[in-house]
């Protein structure tokens, strides 16, 4: 079967189309491969950012646990004694209001 010379300018017509089409797939495929790939580092940069961040913070919590254990234990010390001084007037008041409880009826 014979082609004729009508068909086969249609045939190399179609031939370019297809490859004009493919052309154009493939220059956006590489477009979208470029946005992914540069959303992908922002992505990666950010987070290493936020990891940087995070040990930095880390390594400040740490190096500053011994004044804090300290400062804890002072706190400690003194809510105790506190609270011992609390109990002592809390007794002392407590006398005292039973002491006088005998006043009005003297008066």
């Amino acid at each position: 079967m014979e082609i004729t010379e009508q068909q086969e300018k249609q045939l190399r017509q179609a031939t370019e189309d297809f490859s004009i089409a493919m052309e154009i797939r493939n220059a956006m495929t590489i477009r979208v491969a470029k946005r992914v790939t540069a959303i992908l580092r922002v992505g990666m940069v950010s987070l290493s950012i936020v990891t940087i961040i995070l040990l930095l913070m880390l390594y400040a919590f740490t190096s500053k646990m011994g004044a804090m254990i300290d400062a804890l234990a002072t706190m400690d010390t003194q809510f105790s004694s506190m609270s011992g001084d609390m109990t002592k007037m809390r007794t002392t008041m407590h006398n005292m209001q039973r002491n006088i409880a005998h006043v009005p009826a003297i008066t």
